[in-house]
């Protein structure tokens, strides 16, 4: 009979080989994909402006880069991919 550390010992991995074996087969077929090209209208209209309200609260972090710092600048992001600054569209 087994010992429950060596039973365990089996089964960990067992467990590590499918996680391991997994990843590859996820890496493998993301290969084989062929990326999409889309234009500044699409990418715009899916990556929205995110807005503030004045009832927001925001975390602060010890590095200076809070939640408000986080959206200002995902907001100030969208410009450099021609978006435009305060509407969810491609900049005219």
């Amino acid at each position: 009979m087994q010992s429950q550390s060596q039973f365990a010992k089996e089964h960990l991995g067992r467990a590590l080989q499918l996680v391991f074996l997994s990843l590859i087969a996820g890496t493998v077929s993301a290969c084989g994909t062929v990326p999409k090209i889309v234009t500044a209208e699409e990418l715009c209209k899916d990556w929205r402006r995110i807005e503030i309200s004045k009832n927001d609260r925001f975390a602060k972090s010890s590095k200076g880069r809070g939640t408000d710092n986080q959206i200002e600048a995902n907001n100030e992001t969208r410009a450099v991919w021609g978006c435009d600054r305060k509407a969810n569209k491609a900049a005219s």
